[in-house]
């Protein structure tokens, strides 16, 4: 885990990074620029990205055309000629590229695509998981999400697989997600609901849309308004914003009457709306928006970094 939290920011037409406290750490001089993962950070220089360490200095060289994936468990998916395969955060190539896609690891395992159909391997570069999927997400708490192959080409469910590519969830659902907080989202006869890890379903599906839970508290949106449910599905914040994120640090962005502002768990106005656009609270501080200005504010919503383009 990375210890200073660094947050990328736009200054005079440039991307730098500044600590939690607003101070510039690293200058700008990047055309794009993302937060830290594994100690390195993607950014783009011209048309190519690389990866830039704490001081600011470039640790891989911007060569690749198609944004790499950020670092995770040491390795980053990369393109080179077509291929995808993976790098570790020096730059040495791993795992040569030989797929036609590949996304992050995640429990010593990575999915990949060979042809039109998506498996998983392992840090060694083998296929653990044989090719069989339409689509396939990256594991979390021994579960993936995939989307089976049906021989209706227009019948494709989605359910949930362990790390020997069985089925902990049969795929029976038009969508699913990870679980947390021990619900997963899942989506039934164009609603969506809650299902818990036994596949029961907790809270019927009823909502138009629904998130994970995050703090106790799912997003959910009825209709045209977002609010929010606990985990018995009781609503418990009432469907009544415009827009919504969920929950981080205690804190989710909503927007009322075409301003973003944050609430607590129970619905409470922490920072009142004043914001033209509000994202997650990430390691302390959110980035807003203020006219197509991006600036930092912290749980108290003062501005560590003033918006400014």
């Amino acid at each position: 885990m990375d210890r200073q939290h660094l947050y990328p920011v736009l200054y005079q037409g440039k991307y730098g990074y500044i600590n939690k406290e607003g101070k510039l750490a690293i200058d700008p001089a990047f055309d794009q620029a993302f937060y830290f993962s594994n100690g390195r950070a993607k950014v783009r220089i011209g048309d190519k990205w690389g990866f830039i360490g704490k001081t600011g200095k470039l640790e891989i060289d911007a060569v690749y055309r198609t944004p790499p994936w950020d670092f995770s468990e040491g390795l980053a998916s990369v393109e080179t000629n077509g291929k995808y395969g993976y790098i570790d955060t020096m730059g040495k190539v791993v795992i040569s590229p030989q797929f036609d896609m590949s996304y992050r690891f995640s429990e010593g395992l990575a999915n990949i695509k060979v042809g039109s159909l998506w498996g998983y391997i392992d840090k060694k570069g083998t296929i653990v998981i044989e090719p069989q999927f339409l689509l396939s997400m990256w594991f979390e708490e021994g579960i993936a999400v995939v989307r089976s192959v049906y021989k209706d080409p227009f019948i494709h469910k989605w359910g949930l697989i362990d790390t020997t590519g069985s089925y902990f969830t049969k795929p029976v659902y038009q969508k699913t997600d990870y679980f947390y907080e021990g619900l997963a989202t899942v989506k039934l006869n164009d609603k969506w609901g809650f299902m818990d890890k036994s596949n029961k379903l907790r809270v019927k599906p009823r909502f138009d849309i629904a998130y994970a839970f995050s703090d106790g508290r799912a997003l959910v949106k009825m209709d045209t308004s977002y609010g929010f449910i606990d985990s018995a599905g009781n609503m418990v914040i009432p469907v009544q914003f415009e827009f919504a994120t969920s929950f981080a640090d205690g804190l989710a962005a909503v927007k009322t009457k075409g301003k973003f502002g944050y609430i607590d768990t129970e619905g409470k106005f922490i920072i009142k709306p004043r914001y033209s656009y509000a994202y997650k609270f990430k390691d302390g501080l959110a980035r807003v928006e203020m006219n197509e200005y991006e600036g930092y504010i912290n749980p108290e919503g003062k501005y560590v970094w003033i918006p400014q383009k």
